[in-house]
């Protein structure tokens, strides 16, 4: 349910994606980026995506704060336009997304997923979740670290299929803790 299969050749592109930096020769970069969009491609193509996880990029309801825009559409706003998007070297972190899921460790992911399943009523589960994080010291306590784990554990919440009114609530309750 998390990190989602691919196959052989994406494999290979995926590896190439990851190696990604800044201070690489131009046509590196470049070849790499175009990897990024040819990963992408065979991945929308084989529906490979969960689609809450592509919604994450596409549905400004998925957004955060005071933007009205989706991600997708800030990419726009910005000058990429369309599946250029898919090229874009800050697409990179969507895309590590779409494959591995919510950035968070494997056993606190487990516990998490323990913890939802067992709750008959999610609202239940959420309030046991937040407990369970403030109790065992997860949220970290700077303010930036903390936001990142906020959005992490969001992106959790949406693979299990919680609506996404009560995945904002959770993350803006960790947020602000």
């Amino acid at each position: 349910m998390y990190k989602i299969e691919l196959t052989e050749k994406e494999e290979k592109l995926f590896d190439k994606v990851k190696s990604y930096k800044l201070d690489q020769e131009f046509n590196e970069r470049i070849s790499k980026l175009e990897s990024l969009q040819e990963l992408t491609f065979s991945l929308l193509e084989r529906n490979a995506i969960p689609k809450k996880r592509y919604q994450f990029l596409t549905k400004k309801e998925f957004q955060f704060g005071q933007t009205k825009k989706s991600r997708w559409e800030i990419f726009e706003s910005n000058g990429s336009i369309g599946h250029n998007i898919f090229k874009h070297p800050h697409f990179i972190k969507y895309l590590m997304y779409f494959i591995n899921g919510a950035n968070l460790d494997d056993l606190l992911i487990s516990q998490i997923e323990q913890i939802y399943n067992k709750n008959y009523y999610k609202d239940d589960a959420l309030e046991e979740i937040y407990n369970f994080l403030k109790i065992n010291d997860k949220i970290p306590k700077e303010r930036n670290s903390r936001n990142c784990f906020s959005e992490e554990v969001f992106k959790l919440l949406l693979d299990f299929e919680i609506e996404l009114d009560s995945c904002h609530r959770l993350r803006q309750k960790i947020k602000t803790q």
